[in-house]
């Protein structure tokens, strides 16, 4: 997977700080004016804004009114607050999923370490606290809305969802969507239903959905299977919501309309939550998982661990990305060099929803071969 390339203002803050790190820069010297920017670089007044905007916050150069910008004495120097921002929606409810349990573990274990602590925000509270935290880690928000802050200096770190202007930490959700398909192929399933994204004419474009479809896809297409558009129903991302209700109002209509045509012998599903309301719902029709169908999850936090069956899934590292993404954002606010974009592997978590597939009624179930 290609590594965006980091803006100009980036790398340029970067060397004037390593200059300044490595003695090359001293305390008093000035930087190169706006004109020895451009000649050398080609950086424009906005470029040259924003790395001095970076190396402010860092307490690293002074601007004299009428002389320049030049490097901060020690004197002038002043420590960090030692908190970081941590913008999420889905830490609202009554009780705390456990899927936002295992991310918020990973994160309280390093500023644990790290000495630092949390500040949880939502987006319309992070410009009163602006100058009470050293950088924001993103969670289930839509990442170009903070281009601005990091434009202004505050280091931004997003956890599972990626963003090619903004550091990421996130699982590889393409992979895990082709893992769980050819799980489903191994066992013999060819017409293998998918409950997952958003729809075409959907406002909120559901990035780890998408991935996920892809991978379901491409697993189809090297077992020369074309899946037909029947086969795959939107959930219609809304992270607010309840999941398992969802999964069973839908699977409930799709079973009251062309559920039983299709003669789909499995069903791969948006996340764990999703997976429990449409095995509900086969239930309740008369079908049992996985006799008569196979049913599979995705995330693998636990949510059905007092649930029969116990699911098959794709396990997230969920703790991991909440270490690593912190791990990074400390990182950034320090002005170390690191790698843009984070992907970590997933993994099958083979539970008691899947079996292989068999004849029913008479009819064997063969897919749409190319």
């Amino acid at each position: 997977m290609s590594i965006s390339k980091k803006p100009k203002y980036i790398t340029l803050a970067q060397r004037i700080k390593q200059q300044i790190q490595s003695g090359k820069l001293q305390p008093g010297d000035r930087l190169p004016s706006f004109t020895q920017m451009r000649a050398e670089f080609g950086a424009t007044p906005a470029t040259v804004e924003r790395l001095y905007a970076l190396l402010e916050r860092d307490n690293l150069i002074e601007r004299r009114h009428r002389s320049g910008v030049f490097v901060a004495s020690a004197s002038t120097k002043s420590t960090l607050n030692g908190t970081l921002g941590f913008v999420a929606l889905r830490f609202n409810g009554e009780k705390l999923h456990p899927y936002n349990h295992y991310l918020l573990q990973g994160v309280q274990e390093v500023t644990n370490e790290a000495q630092v602590q949390i500040m949880l925000l939502d987006y319309g509270t992070i410009p009163a606290s602006r100058n009470k935290i050293d950088g924001l880690l993103i969670y289930e928000h839509e990442l170009s809305k903070f281009l601005p802050y990091q434009e202004q200096g505050i280091p931004c770190v997003s956890v599972l969802k990626r963003m090619d202007e903004i550091a990421s930490v996130t699982a590889d959700d393409f992979n895990g969507g082709k893992l769980i398909t050819q799980h489903l192929l191994d066992l013999g399933h060819q017409r293998i239903a998918c409950l997952m994204g958003t729809a075409k004419d959907d406002s909120q474009h559901d990035a780890l959905g998408a991935q996920r479809l892809a991978g379901y896809r491409a697993a189809l297409r090297e077992s020369a299977i074309s899946p037909l558009a029947t086969w795959q129903r939107p959930v219609l991302y809304n992270p607010l919501e309840n999941y398992t209700e969802r999964g069973y109002s839908l699977m409930s209509q799709w079973l009251r309309e062309d559920w039983h045509q299709l003669n789909c012998t499995a069903i791969l599903t948006q996340n764990d939550d999703v997976a429990i309301g449409v095995i509900n719902a086969l239930q309740e029709a008369g079908l049992q998982v996985p006799r008569d169908v196979s049913v599979v999850g995705f995330d693998g936090a636990d949510v059905d661990a007092h649930f029969t069956p116990r699911l098959t899934t794709i396990e997230l590292p969920l703790k991991t990305i909440g270490q690593l993404g912190t791990q990074k954002l400390l990182r950034l606010i320090r002005g170390e060099s690191l790698e843009q974009h984070s992907v970590l592997p997933v993994s099958l978590r083979i539970g008691q929803s899947t079996a292989a597939t068999k004849v029913l009624s008479g009819v064997t179930h063969v897919a749409s071969i190319t």
